[in-house]
């Protein structure tokens, strides 16, 4: 069946998609895509949701009490934990991706936020509260990494561009839901609740990133990567194609991703032959 890509030379991506699909919201397939595709959507919004959290721990009475009033380099190991978990995530989130795909670093990396998280909530001194930060941080590196490309690789084509700049925006609805969970448990001044409350709210987004991650179809650019073509097709098939093996647009994408993956190779042993 991709033995026939000659026919589509010259043609762009955009050439073959359908016009006749109905908007996403009135398509039952496009609506379970783009459910699942949260999974990669949220990595954002949790990411943002723990960089404003801790600006408004700060302003919380019981928090600075229990904590001792943190300045200096005991407020900056705080406020660093999750750069530092997201720097140690980088000497292997990218392996992960390449071994295991998307989905599984996905839900991997949320469920590693979701243990600091925990461990944030039930933190009874500095040293396990600054622990759980790096927990945190590993867990959405991990995250960070594998989302974009499930998004671009998995996102129906008129929907690809829209989903991945929607995933640059939304780090500041997290930050907007942490600053207004803050604000609302400041009044609990005679409870530590004031400030563990905030702390395992930031388990809930990846809490939802684990449940779909596991629904979600994998990057058929991976599968097809690791030899699982009849795997890549029938998530092309099931999402993009109406059902059709034969669809225009799925065998073009197939077409079109085996393409590409065979350029790199073939870049790649030109590379290590110099």
């Amino acid at each position: 069946m991709l033995t026939d890509s000659e026919n589509f030379e010259g043609l762009a991506l955009k050439d073959v998609v359908p016009n006749d699909r109905k908007p996403f919201w009135k398509d039952g397939t496009l609506l379970k895509l783009n459910t699942l595709l949260l999974c990669a959507l949220l990595s954002q919004v949790a990411a943002g949701y723990d960089g404003s959290m801790l600006n408004g721990m700060q302003s919380l009475p019981q928090w600075q009490k229990y904590f001792g009033e943190p300045t200096g380099t005991r407020l900056g190991a705080m406020t660093f934990g999750p750069t530092g978990g997201t720097l140690i995530s980088v000497l292997v989130s990218s392996q992960l991706c390449e071994r295991f795909g998307r989905r599984y670093p996905i839900c991997g990396g949320a469920t590693t936020v979701i243990i600091g998280s925990i461990l944030q909530t039930a933190a009874v001194n500095y040293g396990m509260f600054v622990a759980s930060r790096f927990v945190i941080g590993f867990g959405l590196g991990i995250v960070a990494t594998a989302a974009p490309p499930l998004l671009s690789e998995c996102a129906y084509p008129t929907h690809r561009g829209i989903l991945v700049s929607f995933y640059l925006c939304t780090w500041s609805l997290g930050s907007l839901i942490a600053a207004w969970v803050t604000y609302g448990t400041f009044q609990m001044t005679d409870s530590s609740w004031s400030w563990r409350i905030p702390s395992i709210l930031q388990s809930l987004f990846s809490f939802i990133q684990v449940v779909l991650s596991l629904f979600a179809p994998e990057s058929p650019r991976w599968l097809i990567y690791q030899g699982r073509r009849q795997e890549a097709l029938d998530v092309l098939t099931k999402y993009h194609g109406y059902g059709d093996p034969n669809s225009r647009l799925v065998r073009f994408e197939m077409a079109e991703i085996t393409a590409t993956l065979e350029v790199e190779k073939a870049q790649k042993l030109s590379h290590w032959k110099e």
